[in-house]
């Protein structure tokens, strides 16, 4: 088995959450918590792509936890625990998370809500101790996940909107040479998800710097390659629009060729000289370009 079987099976994120889990059940038998399983789903449920993200989920699985866990123990002190109550709970937990904006995490609340209420009380374990421990096993879990997530293999964004340049830069000259090659479609959709990726990863590195994470992301230099992609997808996305290709010049034919690495098949349709003078202008402006986004995409890479 070789290294890259070896980092699918034991990939970053995987190994944080099974360090998460095992963590979290082990803290909850310390602290002898009646449902470590609890504790242990929601360390699982904690471990997102970034810190802030983990911080921000975690935060509102806890108070829509404690809504859910409210919402039961009031039921059972005021003496309805029914089929009837169960529904009317669910309901009433389902409408306040969507009006607290806690969609994504509503799921925990009915969880624990659920398990409150259909609680049978004995010996000396009232409602109340159980709805407490309930809430303390999803707290547990929660923030221990988010601070393995935020110690241990923190996101790299550096890394990852490096990939996405690249992934980028690569699809822009993928895309010019379908057009080149005459294809019917030259399919700029890959385009489009590289640039909201783009966007994402960058909200991604803007919400963990106020973790103080990923200081070495210049976001200034982030967003000057990204502009430069905006610009490139501009005139690419153009194309779509025009079928019409001109002869193109020898020298502008052999920089495209020096770019992608190796020979293109060019199939002209038309011998417009006015065409030929102005897309010719501007396929000049398109390798300055790409030539520059591909060096500044290197100084990115290298960390200058």
């Amino acid at each position: 088995m070789n290294k890259t079987h070896l980092e699918t099976i034991f990939g970053k994120r995987i190994l944080k959450t099974a360090i998460a889990t095992s963590i979290t059940v082990v803290i909850a038998n310390l602290l002898d918590l009646y449902a470590p399983a609890m504790a242990g789903i929601s360390a699982i449920v904690s471990m997102t792509n970034t810190v802030f993200d983990s911080y921000k989920v975690s935060l509102n699985r806890m108070l829509s936890t404690i809504i859910g866990a409210l919402i039961a123990m009031f039921f059972w002190y005021i003496d309805f625990v029914n089929y009837f109550s169960i529904f009317l709970g669910i309901v009433i937990v389902i409408n306040l998370c969507n009006f607290f904006g806690w969609k994504k995490v509503t799921t925990l609340s009915l969880i624990v809500y659920l398990g409150i209420m259909l609680f049978e009380p004995h010996d000396d374990l009232t409602y109340i101790t159980f709805g407490f421990h309930r809430l303390l096993d999803t707290f547990v879990g929660l923030i221990v996940g988010f601070f393995v997530n935020r110690l241990i293999f923190p996101p790299n964004h550096h890394e990852s909107i490096a990939q996405l340049f690249r992934k980028a830069y690569r699809d822009l000259l993928k895309t010019m040479e379908f057009y080149l090659n005459g294809r019917i479609r030259i399919y700029p959709e890959s385009i489009y998800q590289d640039m909201n990726d783009i966007n994402q990863e960058i909200k991604a590195i803007q919400n963990d710097k106020k973790f103080h994470l990923n200081k070495e992301v210049d976001l200034k230099q982030v967003t000057e390659i990204s502009a430069l992609i905006y610009y490139g997808a501009s005139f690419v996305i153009q194309l779509e629009e025009n079928r019409d290709l001109p002869p193109i010049e020898e020298n502008n034919l052999m920089r495209f060729m020096n770019l992608i690495g190796r020979p293109v098949k060019v199939r002209e349709n038309t011998s417009d000289e006015d065409l030929k003078m102005a897309f010719n202008y501007y396929f000049d402006e398109f390798l300055n370009l790409m030539e520059n986004l591909n060096n500044e995409i290197r100084i990115f890479e290298k960390g200058e």
